[in-house]
């Protein structure tokens, strides 16, 4: 495993302030919030502001954590966001209180008011695990591997016995082509936290990446028995099967979880990439058979079939 270094954890914190205030300097384009006044308003939403601010007064900030804890138990984000806000209004910044809003605006679908919360997070609790690993994770989606592999190395030292953080920094050494360090870091969270079937759905794909079939399949297999309904496990299961010319199986795996346009144009496409030209053929005018007017992707795809065989 590789671990992000003393001097570069140094130098990362001390460029965490520079960092921050670039970004809260960047936050220009964000939705300007109603209540000007606070501080905290980046992280805030203008339409839960409207609809709480007549909100009953609150004694404490921990009354309007708790409050907020409960509104995400139900599932009221924007009234979460609203309730832990006023906390921070009420005694300033609170690393925790920081923590809830990022996850809130992470499941809110807003990044860019996520990483700010955890990077003022960080700025209170340079060491907190739970938001270096959401750093880690906002960095992966951005493809800037480096920065996330330290700091999810620097949430494992402080949490070795965290299996989210093995299967995260899994996730970046398959990307980097390193297969065997990915391979270990998802059996350790499989060992620390149980047949997930997050896990064991990455180390089979970690095995399909390496073009270990074999395994690859029979760790997708096992994810299904764990949880018959996971989709990401039929899809991959799917395509050892095209990959390994079972193509009716993998038709059979792709509509578990697709259209069945999609599903034949799917299998025609690995079958197309395999270097079986007639099936991709007979799977691509089959997806255009079932799909005639709206299934333009089937059509292009048999179009470059037909380019790469020369017609």
């Amino acid at each position: 495993m590789t671990f992000v270094t003393n001097l570069s954890l140094k130098a990362w914190r001390a460029t965490l302030l520079l960092f921050i205030s670039g970004l809260l300097s960047g936050c220009a384009g964000l939705p300007s919030d109603v209540n000007k006044h606070t501080e905290f308003s980046g992280l805030g939403d203008t339409d839960a502001y409207l609809t709480y601010n007549t909100a009953f007064p609150i004694a404490s900030a921990k009354e309007a954590v708790l409050r907020g804890d409960a509104a995400v138990a139900r599932g009221d984000l924007d009234r979460a966001l609203f309730e832990y806000i006023r906390a921070l209004e009420k005694e300033g910044a609170n690393g925790e209180t920081l923590y809830k809003i990022g996850r809130v605006h992470i499941a809110r679908d807003d990044s860019k008011r996520a990483e700010l919360a955890f990077l003022l997070c960080l700025k209170e609790i340079p060491d907190h695990a739970g938001a270096l690993i959401e750093m880690g994770k906002l960095k992966m989606r951005r493809r800037e591997y480096t920065s996330a592999r330290e700091l999810l190395s620097h949430a494992w030292e402080i949490n070795p016995k965290s299996a989210q953080t093995l299967n995260a920094l899994g996730v970046i050494q398959d990307m980097q082509k390193n297969h065997n360090q990915a391979q270990r870091n998802y059996i350790m969270a499989i060992s620390l936290d149980g047949n997930k079937p997050i896990y064991m759905n990455n180390l089979g794909y970690s095995y399909y990446l390496m073009g270990n079939q074999e395994r690859a399949e029979q760790m997708f297999k096992d994810t299904l028995k764990v949880d018959p309904g996971y989709k990401l496990a039929w899809r991959n299961l799917g395509l050892v099967y095209a990959k390994t010319a079972r193509f009716k199986e993998a038709l059979a795996a792709f509509a578990k979880t697709e259209k069945e346009c999609q599903a034949y144009n799917d299998v025609g496409f690995v079958a197309m990439l395999s270097g079986h030209f007639d099936e991709a053929q007979y799977y691509f005018k089959e997806a255009i058979k079932r799909s005639p007017v709206y299934y333009e992707l089937a059509a292009r795809n048999a179009k470059h079939l037909a380019s790469l065989r020369g017609n």
